[in-house]
């Protein structure tokens, strides 16, 4: 957001150190081009105050209060506002940026019997606003440190630099921990509803499982551990009041961590992935059949933005077939829009398709290839009988362009395919990485169908009704021939890391007996991905197939793929007859690649094999009958993309919560439990809230000499600092001028301390404040001599378990 300078006022602090107090407002707020002078009460007209919430609190922030002169009535109702951030307030300490926040404005009151010169207070917060904005960044993968200075953006904080210097955590390997190379699936942020979360939520997220905290003081917005604060040089506590008061923080009894890892399961476009859906009259006016729209006039408007329908007929009303009297379904075709889940070649004739159930079929959406409409029914011939006939127009991509060309013997063979095919429709891109499951499943339902209602079966034997005559040829026909069809389709992913494209290629079997491992295939880099038209066999199949030659085709009705096996095989295993849907290895993780990416899958016309073996002979594997029937079907759901553990029988992903638990100190009264989105964990695969490093899952880092988890190495750090007492001193003190460990001349000199609670008077230049003694993390059991059965246990007692 941008800001202008609205008012600026400065005072001196008591040692004649200037101070100033600068307005920024949102350029939408600013109603006047001058910068307005501020004026001071003479008592505390800056504070600035902290909370303490605790060493296991990763945000830590504080609020502003500014005090000013209101030299007439209501000179400051301007800087109301119900939108947070719209002004930004920034007070300099010597010409130097001390401390920025946003101004609180959506509550606002001055005194209103006086006129002029009454006080006026206005309130800011640095982190306050990460309550009210959410998430709004989308999915994908995205540094650590790029999600922080996404957060610090909304807080008007991104243009601060940001200290990294005290994070004591390394690396498993000791090379230091780099947020920039710390990468999460900001997919964790977007709740089951598709709202993002609270942004508050997602800073805690990605930083309390490493141990870290962030604050913004002195111009800088530091991000440390509480080990690594505590190794720095300390300076001591200066008291500026006669009294101080000691007192001890807080000791807990156990730890529990909770990470909800975000198991990636389902698809990965999103069960909401979808068309939009007509408006309700619209639907109604297809329940009723009403305002039929013919053929022509929906021809002059088929690329159109909106939705158009027609009906198709049941079969089953006598002899008698009328899409008007009895209608089966509902067909519903539009042009693309670019908020579509799938891109559609327009140009080649495909479109976005719904089907509305009447009496036969199913609700659902997705990609119009080829169809049918009805224009005319009724009776022809003379005399008796009379048959019944229509006339059935196709739409979309011509058939012929589909099918692998037939040669002049009638079986296909390798001199008869093209070498040139046409993207008909390119899906979304989705991200996976390598903390998804080991496999993805490709699912795309097809109906590729002769009849003009693929949905009923014709169950009148009527000789004179043609229609159904050749409803009943064509179910023939499929039976027979249509054993199996492969579609070429190309299933494409972009690494992150270098931009490489790599393409999902199936193997070309020789054996005899194809074997379910390999059906999975492999990656193969290629140069022209995301290509319309693409020539050289650069592509794959999708392949559709029944476990028995004949009674069983791979077409007739909506049909889902299966894995890829090559024709002409003796037996099918068993295995690969119950499975459905093409298992490919998770890109990702290939060892050649291990880098988050963008998938997407595309399908093509021009190479679309249907038939059946002529014989199970591994010597005439490449040679096909034609089918010979021009469907007047070919449509598809819109695909699916799903992780899944492991294939043959598919496993599912585990959606169950990760449980880290450690006792900390017996003798406490309470626990303290911590709920992460965020997290390591080994062999846990298919997780958005996995950390990655360098393409792989972050299993360990190394704190103190000790290598683990992270949500072990919390539980250690939180239980060397809450696992026997900590001394806490307050009192009126100097306000240090640097972030870092301080010392206490009557305490040991090893203790440490931060700053908790405080309450800053800027021109006093003190504060009242509670400083809290921290440990550096120590593994080794130890008992303190004055408290007998009060120490650190050893970690036989913290385990991590599945709940």
């Amino acid at each position: 957001m941008d800001y202008t300078k609205r008012y600026s006022g400065t005072f001196l602090r008591i040692d004649d150190c200037p101070v100033t107090v600068e307005l920024w407002v949102a350029d939408e707020l600013n109603d006047s081009g001058e910068v307005g002078e501020l004026s001071f009460p003479a008592d505390s007209p800056v504070t600035i105050e902290r909370s303490y919430q605790g060493k296991e609190e990763p945000v830590e922030g504080a609020t502003l209060t500014v005090t000013v002169l209101s030299p007439g009535d209501r000179t400051y109702t301007g800087l109301y506002s119900i939108d947070p951030g719209m002004v930004r307030m920034d007070i300099f300490v010597d010409g130097n940026l001390y401390w920025r926040g946003l101004m609180d404005a959506e509550t606002y009151s001055e005194p209103y019997e006086r006129a002029r010169d009454y006080e006026v207070s206005l309130q800011g917060t640095d982190f306050g606003i990460l309550d009210r904005r959410r998430w709004e960044y989308g999915g994908g993968f995205m540094s650590v440190m790029d999600v922080v200075r996404r957060v610090l953006g909304v807080c008007a904080l991104d243009d601060l630099p940001v200290d990294t210097g005290m994070i004591s955590t390394t690396m498993s390997d000791g090379s230091a921990l780099n947020l920039e190379d710390i990468v999460v699936n900001c997919e964790n942020f977007i709740n089951d509803e598709g709202e993002g979360l609270k942004l508050k939520e997602v800073l805690q997220g990605v930083l309390q499982p490493l141990g870290l905290h962030i604050r913004q003081c002195y111009g800088k917005v530091y991000i440390y551990d509480i080990n690594g604060f505590r190794k720095g040089v300390p300076r001591e506590i200066y008291w500026t009041a006669d009294r101080q008061d000691l007192g001890v923080d807080r000791v807990y009894n156990t730890c529990r961590i909770t990470f909800s890892p975000g198991m990636r399961s389902g698809n990965l476009f999103g069960a909401d992935d979808d068309f939009d859906a007509p408006p309700t009259w619209f639907i109604r006016n297809i329940e009723n059949h009403l305002n039929v729209p013919q053929i022509e006039p929906y021809s002059a408007s088929a690329d159109g933005r909106e939705w158009l329908w027609w009906t198709i007929f049941g079969t089953n009303n006598g002899s008698k077939c009328d899409q008007y009297d009895n209608p089966g379904a509902a067909i519903m075709v539009r042009g693309g829009r670019d908020d579509d889940p799938v891109e559609v070649a327009a140009e080649l004739g495909v479109r976005p398709l719904r089907i509305k159930s009447l009496n036969s079929g199913e609700d659902c959406a997705g990609i119009a290839v080829t169809w049918p409409s009805m224009v005319y029914t009724g009776m022809t011939g003379g005399g008796n009988p009379y048959y019944w006939h229509c006339n059935v127009r196709r739409w979309g991509v011509p058939v012929s362009s589909l099918l692998v060309p037939r040669s002049i013997a009638g079986a296909w063979t390798n001199a008869a395919r093209r070498n040139e095919l046409h993207r008909l429709m390119k899906t979304r891109t989705v991200s996976v990485g390598p903390t998804d499951a080991a496999y993805l499943k490709i699912t795309m339902e097809m109906l590729f169908d002769g009849r003009l209602n693929p949905w009923e079966a014709v169950e009148n034997n009527d000789t004179y009704n043609l229609w159904e005559w050749n409803s009943r040829k064509a179910k023939e026909r499929i039976d027979k021939y249509a054993w199996m069809i492969r579609v070429p389709i190309r299933l494409l992913f972009r690494s992150h890391a270098d931009g490489r494209i790599w393409m999902w290629q199936h193997f070309n079997q020789e054996a005899f007996k194809t074997q379910p491992v390999d059906t999975f295939g492999r990656w193969i880099e290629i140069a022209d991905g995301g290509s319309a038209t693409i020539r050289e066999d650069s592509w794959s199949y999708l392949s559709y197939w029944e476990n028995d030659r004949e009674g069983q085709p791979a077409a007739g009705g909506w049909k889902t793929n299966r894995p890829h096996i090559f024709p002409g095989k003796y037996d099918i295993y068993e295995t690969l007859k119950r499975a459905e849907g093409q298992y490919v290895y998770n890109p990702a993780r290939d060892e050649r690649i291990m880098s988050t990416g963008d998938i997407w899958l595309e399908v093509f016309d021009g190479d679309w094999i249907v038939g059946d073996d002529l014989e199970r002979q591994p010597t005439i594997q490449h040679t096909w009958r034609y089918f010979s029937m021009s469907p007047l079907w070919v449509l598809f759901k819109l695909p699916k993309i799903e992780p899944v553990a492991g294939c043959f029988p598919e496993v599912e992903v585990n959606e169950e919560d990760i449980i880290t638990e450690g006792v900390i100190n017996k003798g406490a009264a309470e626990d303290i439990e911590i709920s992460t989105i965020c997290g390591t964990a080994t062999g846990l695969y298919g997780a958005r809230g996995i950390y990655i490093h360098q393409g792989r899952a972050l299993e360990t880092l190394c704190r103190e000499g000790y290598t683990a988890g992270a949500e072990e190495l919390l539980i250690r750090t939180l239980l060397s600092n809450y696992g026997h007492r900590h001394t806490v001193l307050s009192g009126e003190m100097r306000i240090p001028d640097f972030f870092g460990p301080m010392s206490e001349a009557c305490q040991s000199p090893d203790a440490r301390f931060i700053i908790g609670n405080s309450a800053e008077d800027i021109r006093m230049w003190t504060t009242d404040a509670s400083v809290v003694e921290v440990s550096p993390d120590n593994y080794e059991q130890r008992k303190a001599a004055d408290e007998p059965g009060v120490g650190v246990p050893p970690w036989s007692d913290v385990e991590q378990d599945k709940e």
